[in-house]
């Protein structure tokens, strides 16, 4: 039996400061919820999985919101060779929302990302609608969007999934299915599509 090579996946997961990244970065790294203060600048959680058979190193870089961090003039190089991305903001928050596009500005052209509506718990509270959301996407492009709640973890592991599934040139159907706008690419099968992103891998 053919050994597959790990694949180490960089994702970074930004916001503005207080929106949740680090709680859903937590959860991600060890299946918990737990109670977090505000990242200082950047931190790293890091989980070893295997998605549909594919054993990946996830690497989760959590960005400190605040504005003297963003000002610092490092997180676009910080971004670089990213795999991907979230990119949250708390429904309950109207002006996280409004800053949301302008962290995609770190992002290096091309990136594929999540948007990450944070908070749904706080339903009375909730600021963003879905026509904003609706804009957001023909504006940007993302991938999908999920709203994670403290009493409801399960959209995390969606939104997780979603993001490696194009990270990883994967998609439900397999072998009929097109994973890239790349014709050539399309005709690859699952372990050629893993060994292309392998290629490009740090690992």
């Amino acid at each position: 039996m053919k050994l597959v090579p790990r694949v180490l996946v960089k994702i970074v997961v930004l916001g503005e400061g207080g929106v949740g990244k680090t709680t859903l970065s937590k959860y991600i790294e060890k299946n918990v919820v737990s109670t977090t203060s505000q990242t200082i600048g950047m931190d790293f959680h890091v989980k070893h999985l295997v998605f549909k058979s594919f054993p990946c190193t996830v690497q989760l870089w959590d960005f400190g919101g605040q504005d003297q961090f963003k000002n610092m003039g490092i997180f676009s190089k910080l971004c670089e060779g990213a795999k991907g991305a979230f990119v949250c903001f708390d429904l309950s928050d109207l002006n996280t929302y409004n800053q949301a596009q302008d962290w995609l500005n770190f992002l290096p052209a091309g990136t594929p990302f999540v948007v990450v509506g944070t908070k749904a718990d706080l339903v009375n509270n909730r600021m963003a609608k879905m026509s904003d959301l609706d804009l957001f996407r023909t504006r940007t492009g993302f991938i999908s969007y999920f709203e994670t709640r403290i009493d409801d973890t399960s959209t995390i592991d969606s939104a997780l999934a979603s993001l490696l599934e194009i990270v990883l040139c994967i998609s439900e159907d397999t072998t009929d299915t097109p994973t890239t706008g790349n014709p050539i690419e399309n005709r690859l099968t699952p372990n050629e599509r893993h060994e292309k992103v392998l290629a490009t891998s740090p690992l």
